[in-house]
């Protein structure tokens, strides 16, 4: 697996492993399904997937896309704030940023891996 430290956006960016586009877009899929907000359009996350199977993107509903090879990988801190933005009640979030900053894995509320995360 391929280890590679690079610099974005003043983040310290750590790509876990090369993996392939399917494999890129299936995982954020599941981010998409897994922390599609109440109320928003969470059947748009098939025709996310689709798209990104075709030009290596995904667009997410309230953050910035991700494209493959460019993905910052953001800190538990981060993924805490996301958490409660998207509707995660506090102490929920709380737990789940406590796990992050042991494992540096972020597991969503609803129980899934969502990758992993850079623990500050």
């Amino acid at each position: 697996m391929l280890l590679a430290v690079t610099s974005l956006a003043g983040f310290a960016a750590t790509a876990a492993f090369a993996e392939s586009r399917a494999q890129f877009c299936s995982r954020m899929n599941t981010i998409c399904v897994d922390t599609c907000p109440p109320g928003f359009a969470c059947q748009s996350c098939p025709a996310k997937l689709a798209a990104c199977q075709k030009n290596g993107c995904f667009e997410f509903i309230r953050t910035p896309k991700r494209c493959e090879n460019e993905e910052v990988v953001p800190t538990c801190s981060e993924m805490r704030r996301r958490c409660l933005m998207q509707g995660g009640n506090e102490s929920g979030c709380t737990s789940a940023h406590a796990s992050c900053i042991r494992t540096g894995q972020w597991i969503s509320l609803r129980g899934k891996n969502l990758g992993p995360a850079r623990r500050e």
